[in-house]
């Protein structure tokens, strides 16, 4: 767990209700790793996770009855490098993914629609039960 995390989202809507921005931001800080045997016999000594920032964005264009939208999630592209201990050997002694505290992937884009189906209204009831 993150000694120190932090978040902070930026939206922003055109006048005309048509466009929507998205800026997410989250920092990770330093963490605790537990010590690990390496593949060369020896304990491993850093022992602490790095400050990590993550940052993701959405664009979207708002219709009638359906929104289309563009987005991206670490777009900083951070990612841990090497983070399993003996990848190549997952039966090993040694083998080891707890040091994975963060993002293994790089940058992901995505697009999509989002529809939106009418809701029937719903009746007020009274106190008897019965419709109003």
């Amino acid at each position: 767990v993150p000694k120190h995390r932090g978040f902070i989202n930026l939206e922003y809507q055109t006048k005309n209700l048509k466009w929507s921005y998205d800026l997410t931001m989250e920092l990770f800080g330093t963490q605790r790793l537990a010590k690990v045997l390496l593949p060369n016999g020896t304990m491993s000594q850093k022992n602490t996770g790095e400050v990590v920032p993550m940052l993701s964005a959405q664009i979207t264009y708002h219709l009638k009855n359906f929104d289309i939208y563009l987005g991206g999630e670490n777009i900083l592209d951070r990612r841990l490098k090497n983070p399993i201990i003996d990848v190549k050997n997952p039966f090993s002694r040694y083998f080891d993914a707890t040091r994975v505290y963060s993002s293994i992937f790089g940058v992901n884009v995505y697009v999509g629609f989002r529809l939106m189906l009418p809701q029937k209204e719903k009746h007020k009831v009274d106190m008897h039960g019965m419709g109003m």
